[in-house]
């Protein structure tokens, strides 16, 4: 099996089991129409929510080691391997370091076969702000 053939598979899994858990909350309101706990349980705002803190810890992590690697990430986050291979660059880690790379705020050596990654000025500013944030005693009070 293909990479494209496995995440094709797997999209098409997500979305049956998509449509299994509305099919099933669909159900529920009708034996309770009072049931208002979650609209769907695909919730995209919380689903944004857990992949910006994937980009702050992978981004606090580099500050704190220097230099990572795309396979190190994966380790140390429990990313999922084997699809795609540490060698294809689309994996999940490389996916993180890359949009992190687009923000300015890691580079990257690419002479390696594998590649080391570098935080920036602006992103060691960026990992300080967000550790000062998460430090602030009245962080959780916060309402934005």
């Amino acid at each position: 099996m293909t990479n494209e053939e496995l995440i094709e598979t797997l999209i098409n899994e997500a979305n049956a089991l998509a449509k299994k858990g509305n099919d099933l909350l669909k159900l529920s309101r009708k034996i309770n129409p009072l049931f208002e706990k979650d609209l769907y349980p695909n919730d995209d705002e919380k689903d944004r929510n857990v992949v910006d803190q994937i980009y702050d810890r992978v981004l606090m992590y580099t500050e704190h080691m220097e230099k990572v690697t795309a396979k190190e990430i994966t380790e140390r986050f429990d990313l999922p391997t084997g699809y795609p291979s540490y060698e294809d660059k689309t994996m999940f880690a490389h996916v993180i370091l890359n949009h992190l790379k687009t923000l300015k705020y890691l580079h990257c050596d690419e002479t390696g076969k594998e590649h080391v990654w570098f935080i920036t000025k602006s992103g060691v500013d960026r990992s300080q702000f967000q550790r000062l944030i998460e430090n602030n005693p009245w962080w959780g009070e916060l309402d934005f």
